[in-house]
C-alpha cells in the first residue's frame, strides 16, 4: 500500500455508515480519524477553526456538530489539563444493545 494512508478497524467504517448522523457530523468524524488513527494515536488535539476549515463548514457548525457527536456518544471530548486545548477521540467501547452506536 502507498505512503499516507489511514489504517482503522473496519467495525468503525462499518458504525460510520450505520450511524444516524448529517454530512457535516460525518466530515468532522472522518477528521478525527485522520489527525488521530491517521497519525497512530487514539485522540486528536483539533481546534474549531481548524475543523472548519478543512470541512468548509463555518465554526458554529462545527460547534453544533462536536456537540450533537458528543451527545450520541460517538465521541469523546477531553479538556488538556494546563491548556486551553480540546483533545477529540471516537468512542470505541463495546455496547452490545446498539446496533447504530459508533462504540462496538
Amino acid at each position: 500500500m502507498k505512503k499516507g494512508y489511514t489504517k482503522f478497524d473496519n467495525e468503525i467504517l462499518e458504525a460510520l455508515i450505520k450511524a444516524d448522523i448529517n454530512s457535516t457530523e460525518l466530515k468532522v468524524m472522518l477528521v478525527i480519524i485522520r489527525y488521530s488513527y491517521g497519525y497512530q494515536r487514539d485522540s486528536c488535539n483539533l481546534a474549531v477553526n481548524y475543523i472548519a476549515k478543512i470541512c468548509n463548514r463555518s465554526n458554529n457548525s462545527i460547534k453544533n456538530s462536536l456537540k450533537k457527536l458528543c451527545e450520541k456518544n460517538y465521541i469523546i471530548k477531553e479538556i488538556v489539563v494546563g491548556k486551553r486545548i480540546l483533545s477529540y477521540k471516537i468512542n470505541c467501547e463495546y455496547k452490545k444493545d446498539s446496533t447504530l452506536s459508533l462504540s462496538y
